[in-house]
């Protein structure tokens, strides 16, 4: 079985922005948070690891 690829750093950022989050701010955190993001949380939608990234924030 095939697991798909986790989100990119990018791809997390613009969600974010669309759900309504300052870009700069979102970047940061992100770039902060992704690799923990992407090895606990593999599949989870964009949406939700912008999410976890706030919330570990």
């Amino acid at each position: 079985m095939r697991t798909k690829d986790f989100h990119s750093p990018e791809t997390l950022i613009s969600t974010a922005v669309k759900i309504g989050h300052n870009k700069q701010e979102a970047s940061e955190i992100i770039a902060k948070n992704y690799d923990y993001i992407k090895r606990v949380y593999p599949n989870v939608s964009a949406k939700k690891a912008v999410h976890i990234a706030y919330v570990i924030y």
